[in-house]
């Protein structure tokens, strides 16, 4: 799950380090509840749940696309490369659910209706996958130009006037720039604002900083290596953007009283 927790919710899945303590307290009426960060996704979480359960459910059609989940959850890709040209079925439905013309609801019923098939879906969703790639060649265009980078660290404010139409892609900092150690991006429109960090999936970071930790201090959420903040407010977030970018650009946690 990567929303709070809901006190009606049947079953609690969780993975997210932030998870860790309002777990403990807030799912206790809940019937099924699973948390365990150590695990790459939720997808893995459930998979193995429903397989617990004994039932007369085969899942082997799903175990290829449980592969894929929890491979793009946790960045466990083989390079930049490989997610930016996004050749597998998997990561083409990746794309394509970052489309904000795309019904996701309309994507997981293909999905289901076709047994897992991820490489049937990809092809009913072809244009929109080529659509979109067109507009990662435009990100890998601009980027260079409007990356602030310091000490391996790279800052993209992607909420200004001049810089809002250009489309957000956290790994397309990662392959123009392999030297990178962490990213962390503003993004968001009409009150509803998102800061998001992540750390270099192909790369050792000397001293690296907990975000999970980070994030906990200004309200998101997120795993050892990658977090987000939500907030209504433009002003906001990049004030808090610049202390995650001042934070991790120089490993200090006094920078943000961590």
């Amino acid at each position: 799950m990567d929303f709070k927790y809901n006190p009606t919710s049947l079953g609690w899945f969780d993975h997210h380090d932030t998870g860790r303590g309002r777990f403990e307290k807030e799912s206790k009426n809940t019937k099924i509840v699973r948390f365990d960060p150590s695990r790459k996704s939720c997808a893995g979480l459930l998979y193995d749940y429903f397989i617990s359960l004994h039932t007369s459910w085969d899942p082997s059609p799903w175990k290829d696309l449980c592969k894929w989940a929890e491979i793009i959850d946790s960045a466990s890709y083989v390079s930049a490369e490989q997610v930016i040209l996004s050749k597998e079925p998997a990561l083409k439905i990746r794309q394509v659910l970052m489309d904000r013309e795309v019904n996701i609801v309309e994507v997981l019923k293909k999905i289901l209706n076709y047994q897992g098939d991820l490489e049937k879906v990809a092809e009913d969703y072809r244009k929109i996958w080529e659509k979109r790639q067109k507009k990662v060649e435009k990100i890998l265009k601009a980027y260079p130009k409007i990356m602030t980078i310091h000490n391996n660290t790279a800052y993209l404010d992607l909420t200004r006037p001049t810089t809002k139409y250009v489309g957000k892609d956290k790994y397309a900092p990662f392959y123009l720039r392999p030297d990178l150690d962490y990213c962390i991006s503003i993004t968001g429109w009409n009150g509803d604002y998102q800061i998001g960090a992540g750390k270099n999936p192909w790369k050792e970071v000397k001293e690296p900083i907990n975000l999970a930790d980070l994030a906990q201090k200004y309200g998101g959420g997120g795993h050892r290596d990658v977090m987000g903040v939500n907030k209504n407010n433009a002003a906001e977030v990049r004030e808090i953007g610049m202390i995650v970018f001042r934070a991790l650009a120089y490993r200090k946690r006094e920078v943000w009283g961590g």
